[in-house]
This record gives structure tokens, C-alpha cells and sequence, in this order.
């Protein structure tokens, strides 16, 4: 019997990851508080760090800041350089990175005073979220397990973080070869003896890394060239290239295709432009000096000979002429006519005026009984009459 056939897949198509944007970094110079600052939650993870160059120290006592991410608005790269402590004693203590609750709870780089222990943020606190900045695309989110984390190596997946012990330094990372997914992490940090670099030793599966190997390995806590705060060593000069062979024209480059030589544009001879002659400046007029005139000695004078006249007579004395009194000149005007003064009016004593009589009062009659009304009446009438009289006479003087 016919076998039945055997139905085979087709081989798979390898298909390419899409490219992962990277946005560009943007570097700042950040001055360290003296103080623990408080916590804020972004939503999205810190990029991969960026390799640093170190360069010698440039005094001694300078403690080297690695570079860090810091939160401005968006994730910025705090460049990496030498300081001095603010203050004798005082400590750097690194960036804090935590993942918790689906974002980070970040704590900037900053200095502590002796005898001050960084506090991790309790759960039980508020934390406010982080401002962000106007036309900032959101990152992705940290990939990875909960906790205390560092950015991860230079390199890697955006996103992925790298578990570590509280205080790790991010520069440890520099050392470590880029992941491209969770499972590389910081197993210890421990210090070493006085005058040397700390270190921490890291760990990561084949799956994790980049190159499918598995990495373990203790590795400095600064970056490479910090060491012990000496100068680092001076990297050796690169072995000379020999040079290029030059291209034979004759045979064609791989691919087998030539491409046609391209028309060269004429050269066009530009004439120089004219220049203009140069004519020396007029000479400017200098004005007259003034120059005094020395003194002239006096001219000789001729001698002035006076010829004595003949004797005259002494001259008469002065004589005023005589004074002769006015002559009158007749006038051509009427004589004004003569006005002659008023005569006194004599005047006419007045006769001297008597004291008037004093009034005497009239005797008063009792009336009589008997007496009838109408001579009553006739009585007073003669009374009214007679004082009549007696003022008449009295006006009459």
C-alpha cells in the first residue's frame, strides 16, 4: 500500500526586530545638594549608561562623581567629574533607583554630613510623582524584578534594569558586557583596603546577555581610569595600519558592477576684481606759528630850538562885563480887567434871647358841683385858648 505523505512546514522566515528608537541624550552639569533630597515616582526606567572617559584628578583629596541619570523633566544624563566634598568629611552617596509599583522612586546624587545614614523611602509614604517636561514621549517601562536596581550596562535593551544592593555605584555597569533582557544582577559590593577601588561582583545568565555567554565576574565600582584617585594609566598607542592598496581600475569591485565615471564641471576662471588704487592721503595744512616781533630800539628824535620873541606888555587883567537890569518888553495882550475882593459883610449882633418864663402851673379849681356841663365845657375851652396864647407870645421873642 501507498504510503500516505508527509506533510513538512516550511523552513521559517527570520524576520529582523525592528530598530528601537533611541532618544538623543542630553547632558547637564548638576551641583549635588548637601542633603537626602525627597523621592519622586517616574513612570518609565532610566536608559542603558553611557561610557565615561576619566581623566586625572587635578588635585588631591578629589572625589570622582560618576555619571548618573538624573530626572529633569525627562531622563538627562549628569555628566561625570571630579569634586571636592563641601565640607571636610562629608560623603557622596549614589543615585537611588527603585522599582516599585510599576514605575521608579528615584533619589538624586547627593552629599551627607558625617555621621548621616541614607534612609530608603518606607512603603508607606506618599511620593509625588515626577513633573514631566511639554513633548516628552514616555519610555518604557522598568523590565525586571521589584527593588533596588542600576541602570543597566552601555549597550543594552532600553527598559531592562540590573538588581543591586543599596549604595552600588551605576558606574560598576561600565565593566559588564550589554543585556538585552532581565537576569543580570549586583550579588554584593564590598569595600576593599584604604587606598583602594571597591568592588562588587555581577552575574547574569547566557539568556540576559547580548552575546549569549554567561558572565560572572568581580568587577571595580569606579569607572575605568578612576582607580585609586591616582592618574590612570595611559592607554598604548595603537600598532600603525599598513596603508590601503591602492584601487586597480582594471578589475571590477565585488558585486561586479562599475559604476560610469562621472562628468567633472568645467573649471571657470574667475578674473580678481579690479583693485582699487591706493592714493596717499593730502597732506594736511599745517596752520602759522606765530612768532613774536623783537622790540625795535626808539628812533632818535631831532633837537626842538625855541626862538625867543620881543618883549611884549604884560596883558590887562580880566574885567567882567557890567551887570544892566532887564528893560521891560511891552505886551501884545489885553490887561486882564482887575478883580477886586468882596466886601466884609458886618454882621448884625443878635439881640440876646431871655430865658423863657418857666410855666407856672395854673390853680387848679375844684370843680363845683353846682356847676352845669356846658359851663364845664366853657372853662376848659378858655384854658385851651389861654395856653395857646401864652406859647404864641414866647415864639414871638
Amino acid at each position: 500500500q501507498p504510503q500516505p505523505p508527509v506533510y513538512s512546514p516550511p523552513p521559517p522566515v527570520y524576520t529582523p526586530p525592528p530598530p528601537v528608537y533611541s532618544p538623543p541624550v542630553v547632558s547637564v552639569v548638576i551641583e549635588p545638594p548637601l542633603y537626602q533630597p525627597p523621592p519622586v515616582f517616574v513612570a518609565w526606567a532610566p536608559p542603558p549608561l553611557i561610557t565615561e572617559i576619566v581623566s586625572p584628578p587635578p588635585w588631591a583629596g578629589a572625589v570622582w562623581i560618576g555619571g548618573y541619570w538624573v530626572w529633569q523633566g525627562n531622563w538627562v544624563w549628569a555628566t561625570g567629574r571630579w569634586a571636592m566634598p563641601p565640607q571636610p568629611a562629608y560623603v557622596w552617596v549614589h543615585p537611588y533607583y527603585e522599582h516599585r509599583g510599576g514605575g521608579v522612586v528615584f533619589i538624586t546624587g547627593h552629599w551627607h554630613a558625617p555621621g548621616k545614614v541614607f534612609v530608603p523611602p518606607p512603603h508607606n509614604v506618599h511620593i509625588a510623582y515626577a513633573t514631566v517636561a511639554p513633548g516628552i514621549a514616555r519610555g518604557p517601562a522598568p523590565i525586571g524584578p521589584e527593588g533596588v536596581f542600576v541602570p543597566p550596562p552601555p549597550g543594552s535593551r532600553h527598559g531592562v534594569i540590573v538588581p543591586a544592593p543599596v549604595g552600588t555605584a551605576p558606574a560598576v555597569m561600565t565593566h559588564v558586557p550589554p543585556v538585552i533582557a532581565a537576569g543580570m544582577r549586583v550579588v554584593q559590593q564590598r569595600p576593599r583596603a584604604e587606598g583602594q577601588t571597591a568592588e562588587a561582583t555581577v552575574v547574569a545568565p547566557a539568556s540576559a546577555t547580548a552575546n549569549g555567554r554567561a558572565f560572572e565576574s568581580t568587577v571595580p565600582a569606579l569607572p575605568r581610569g578612576a582607580g585609586n584617585g591616582h592618574a590612570p594609566a595611559a592607554p598604548a598607542a595603537p600598532a600603525a595600519r599598513p596603508p590601503a592598496p591602492a584601487p586597480n581600475p582594471a578589475w571590477p569591485a565585488r558585486g561586479g558592477y562599475v559604476p560610469p565615471p562621472q562628468p567633472q564641471p568645467p573649471q571657470v576662471q574667475v578674473p580678481p576684481a579690479p583693485q582699487t588704487p591706493q592714493y596717499p592721503p593730502p597732506a594736511t595744512p599745517r596752520p602759522p606759528q606765530y612768532v613774536p616781533s623783537q622790540p625795535q630800539p626808539p628812533m632818535p628824535q631831532p633837537p626842538i630850538h625855541v626862538r625867543p620873541g620881543p618883549a611884549s606888555a604884560p596883558m590887562p587883567l580880566y574885567a567882567p562885563p557890567p551887570v544892566l537890569p532887564p528893560t521891560p518888553v511891552p505886551s501884545t495882550y489885553p490887561a486882564p480887567p482887575r478883580v477886586l475882593p468882596p466886601a466884609p459883610v458886618q454882621a448884625t449882633p443878635m439881640p440876646p434871647v431871655a430865658a423863657p418864663p418857666r410855666p407856672v402851673a395854673p390853680a387848679v379849681t375844684p370843680p363845683t358841683p353846682q356847676a352845669s356841663a356846658p359851663a364845664a365845657h366853657e372853662r376848659a375851652g378858655s384854658d385851651v385858648m389861654r395856653r395857646d396864647r401864652e406859647r404864641g407870645e414866647r415864639n414871638e421873642r
